[in-house]
């Protein structure tokens, strides 16, 4: 079973652009606040767990499925269903996620002043930050080169 995934294409290549696109996040984010962290622990979690950010992960990870598709199947049905839950997952990054979290920083600035006023006790919201449009545009550029690089080579 891991062997099939190991060799099977479409696989790698949603694998190769995911990782690489988090890769390429931790960099920037290192290179932005001068801090290297290189425990596993902390690697591990910014690799695999963080969302949000330059470059969109998730938008490479469906770009690179649906570029696969295309490279190795053709422009089939296989390729259409991957497109359309690509485009789903890419609008949503940029719109919906993206808006969440604006309102999520809102809410959470406004607990803040009520707690100072009324001294009630509030919750943060947990805020999960969506993409910026060129956030997104970078991972589709990622997934389609990782497809590329793994379908070709």
């Amino acid at each position: 079973m891991i062997g099939a995934l190991l060799t099977n294409d479409l696989f790698l290549s949603c694998l190769v652009s995911g990782i690489s696109a988090q890769v390429i996040k931790y960099g920037i984010q290192t290179v932005k606040t001068r801090k290297l962290r290189l425990t596993p622990t902390h690697l591990l979690k910014k690799i695999f767990l963080e969302t949000g950010g330059m470059p969109s992960s998730h938008s490479s990870t469906v770009t690179a499925l649906s570029t696969s598709i295309a490279l190795t199947e053709g422009i089939d049905t296989n390729f259409i269903i991957a497109l359309a839950f690509a485009l789903i997952t890419i609008r949503d990054s940029f719109g919906v996620r993206y808006m969440s979290g604006v309102q999520a920083e809102y809410l959470n600035a406004l607990s803040e002043k009520l707690k100072k006023e009324i001294k009630i006790d509030t919750t943060r919201i947990k805020v999960v930050k969506g993409h910026k449009k060129k956030e997104v545009l970078t991972g589709i550029i990622i997934g389609i080169v990782s497809a590329y690089i793994v379908c070709y080579f």
